[in-house]
């Protein structure tokens, strides 16, 4: 494994030469004036090994990061839904969805619901998209109608951050904002 490591690090070495050698060649200022960090001993060198990377620990900092990076409206959140033909989207929570008596789903839409009951944001429901529950989409729109992002998703598989398009998420004008 420390082999693999040394030439993955000479590999990155070798790439952060040519980068450097672009931009000079360009004439773009790279050099920020302050100095480097020293470079670490290669792992195995040294009295002791590193110490493992520090995240949030508890369950309490997870949601309180994942509400710290991604913010929008707390009143309201979606639940991804998808359906057996395999269709799917995004709905806002409601207190009421599927119960008997309240709830008139398929015959009755949401939008049009007497006893809709949107579910503010909460931390249950963040840990629950955090531990893979569910899939909740945030309301990008506050209700003075200002944006803070515009929609999108991220592919887990690929890590590539995907903007919604106009068929999901509308346009980032005043009435999308207010369609919650």
């Amino acid at each position: 494994m420390a082999d693999s490591v040394s030439s993955e690090m000479d590999q990155l070495r070798r790439e952060n030469a040519r980068l450097i050698g672009l931009l000079e060649a360009h004439g773009i200022a790279w050099r920020s004036g302050v100095p480097a960090p020293p470079e670490p001993a290669p792992f195995g060198e040294g009295d002791s090994e590193p110490a493992p990377a520090k995240g949030p620990g508890s369950t309490q900092e997870k949601v309180a990061l994942f509400r710290s990076l991604f913010r929008g409206r707390d009143d309201v959140y979606a639940l991804r839904w998808q359906s057996s033909s395999g269709r799917s989207g995004y709905a806002p929570a409601c207190a009421n969805e599927w119960r008997p008596g309240l709830c008139e789903k398929p015959r009755i839409s949401c939008r049009d619901c007497n006893h809709r009951e949107l579910q503010p944001l909460s931390d249950a429901a963040i840990y629950g998209h955090l531990a893979g529950e569910n899939t909740i989409g945030l309301g990008p729109c506050w209700r003075t109608t200002i944006a803070t992002c515009w929609p999108s998703t991220l592919t887990s598989r690929t890590g590539v951050m995907t903007p919604l398009s106009s068929t999901h998420a509308g346009s980032p004008d005043k009435s999308t904002c207010d369609t919650l």
